[in-house]
């Protein structure tokens, strides 16, 4: 006897998981899973960590995805979930502030100590505050990469621009919000 297996539209995983179908949730963590997880591993080291977060925003999606309302894309939906429960993760955690990585050399600790000092004072909401005073298709690349987790091909196919156009607003968002913290700090220190 050949079992068959049913593909799935997305349209019909979702009313599946609003049914609360096993078959469904498993499939859309299945197609979702990769990008996902990519993501998480971008800001979050430890795999167990990186894992308990994934489910944990994974059953916040299928907790509430009958509030997915069909505006925009599902993933960009799915995406912003996982992603606040990143935030919400490392919220009450010290390493709160390394949440947010600037460029990759900040990871490594190879930037200035004021730089470091600085980003150790950098919380979500006020690199979200950031982001409003620097040119805005840069800042949207900088979220849909550094925040998001979107790589530069799929940058460029959402905001129809070249990958290497993508990149090229990544290192200005990058070099404006260092400009604006480094400001900010001299405003600190003469305070």
């Amino acid at each position: 006897m050949k079992l068959f297996k049913k593909t799935y539209t997305l349209a019909e995983l979702i009313e599946g998981c609003k049914d609360n179908d096993r078959r469904c949730q498993e499939k859309l963590y299945m197609r979702y899973f990769d990008d996902m997880y990519r993501m998480c591993v971008r800001h979050i080291k430890n795999e167990d960590e990186t894992l308990s977060v994934l489910n944990s925003g994974f059953l916040k999606v299928f907790q509430n995805i009958d509030r997915f309302e069909h505006r925009g894309s599902f993933e960009g939906w799915v995406r912003r979930i996982i992603y606040r429960t990143m935030v919400e993760h490392f919220r009450g955690q010290k390493s709160y502030q390394n949440f947010i990585v600037l460029d990759e050399e900040d990871a490594r600790g190879t930037l200035g100590k004021t730089s470091s000092s600085v980003l150790g004072e950098l919380y979500y909401e006020d690199l979200l505050e950031l982001l409003a005073d620097i040119t805005p298709k840069a800042a949207t690349v900088f979220r849909l990469h550094a925040i998001e987790g979107f790589t530069h091909p799929e940058i460029g196919t959402q905001l129809e621009i070249s990958e290497n156009t993508s990149k090229w607003y990544l290192a200005k968002a990058r070099k404006e919000l260092q400009d604006l913290i480094k400001k900010n700090n001299e405003n600190k220190t003469i305070a």
